[in-house]
């Protein structure tokens, strides 16, 4: 995984501006956090960090690695419902204990900050910096959310995975996770078939599709998309949800 590189030069320049600005709001990195986070735990890859029905007087905060939300069906089937990426809020923020409705699973080697929640709470009463990235993550989440309900809709195979391929670009090109349009991708065509309603099989044929067609390229978990703005044309990306505070749209 690339950390602490800039942002690709494919990307435009008003998303540039939009990342600019969410980079300096990203809640990992703000003064008020920052001796929040030093205790912090590590969750190897595959395993849980928080479990449906279970409770914590901690708030987790993810600071490395990729961890995934999910939900287990009566039929025992998986449905992952959100990738989270560093800087975001594993479980929910309050005073008081609250039971999850989903689990939390770390795609790869995660590391988690373990901040009390009686702790997060007052550090978000008393900095508006803390409280206004807070919101723009939550808006920002709500939207990604919406995008996915549209995908499981109406989009096609092809255009659900580009959509999703896209949408981690920009969001890991805000984090300094990408270089030369590539980024690491651990989930597998199985997690990404639970992401999207696609089977294994399914994924397996649009990612072919995607490198028969020079879209993307793959080594090992590193993907790297080969022409960003056609990839975006045909599966009709617009990153301006994921600003949705931006002037720059």
């Amino acid at each position: 995984m690339y950390k602490g590189v800039g942002v690709p030069r494919s990307i435009d320049d008003a998303t540039c501006r939009r990342i600019e600005a969410a980079e300096r709001l990203h809640i990992a990195k703000l003064p008020a956090l920052e001796r929040l986070c030093r205790a912090r735990e590590t969750v190897t890859r595959r395993r849980d960090i928080a479990r449906q029905s279970g409770s914590s007087d901690h708030v987790y905060i993810l600071m490395g690695g990729m961890a995934a939300r999910y939900i287990i069906l009566p039929t025992g089937s998986r449905r992952i419902t959100a990738i989270l990426l560093p800087g975001d809020t594993v479980n929910e923020i309050g005073g008081r204990q609250v039971v999850l409705d989903h689990n939390i699973m770390a795609v790869s080697d995660c590391e988690v900050a373990t901040p009390t929640a009686r702790e997060f709470e007052e550090n978000v009463a008393t900095s508006l910096s803390l409280m206004e990235a807070l919101w723009r993550s939550a808006m920002a989440h709500n939207a990604i959310m919406r995008q996915w309900l549209a995908s499981a809709g109406r989009r096609t195979a092809f255009e659900m995975i580009a959509h999703l391929l896209c949408e981690l670009h920009v969001r890991m090109s805000e984090l300094g996770m990408v270089r030369d349009d590539t980024f690491s991708l651990p989930l597998t065509q199985e997690e990404i078939g639970d992401a999207t309603g696609l089977t294994s099989v399914h994924v397996n044929r649009t990612f072919k599709v995607l490198k028969e067609n020079s879209l993307i390229a793959r080594s090992g978990t590193d993907c790297r998309l080969l022409d960003v703005p056609r990839l975006r044309s045909l599966c009709g990306f617009d990153p301006g949800y994921l600003f949705p505070f931006s002037t720059q749209r």
